[in-house]
């Protein structure tokens, strides 16, 4: 399975299964991405906080079948101080609209 590296940001999430979610990510490389991320929804996800919408992350990505599977995430930004204020929140998810 060819593995790649990109960096970008997480710009949506939805759930895939039971289990399993689907990222759209913004990245410099390749543009708008649809991946999957399996097994993220679990309690014992290691990648599951880091993958939460506005995360800007570098991404080991490996090629499948239908989507690309994210194999590992290195967070760069968190932007934590984003998600703990409603209106900057607000403001974020009308641009990525």
């Amino acid at each position: 399975m060819p593995v790649y590296k990109a960096e970008g940001v997480v710009l949506a999430r939805r759930n895939l299964g039971e289990a399993d979610r689907v990222l759209t990510l913004l990245t410099r490389e390749f543009g708008k991405l649809s991946v999957k991320a399996k097994a993220v929804r679990r309690t014992t996800s290691r990648l599951a906080g880091r993958l939460e919408p506005f995360t800007h992350a570098r991404f080991l990505l490996a090629r499948g079948r239908a989507l690309d599977v994210v194999a590992q995430v290195e967070v760069v930004a968190g932007h934590a101080d984003l998600r703990t204020d409603l209106v900057r929140v607000g403001h974020a998810w009308l641009v990525v609209r």
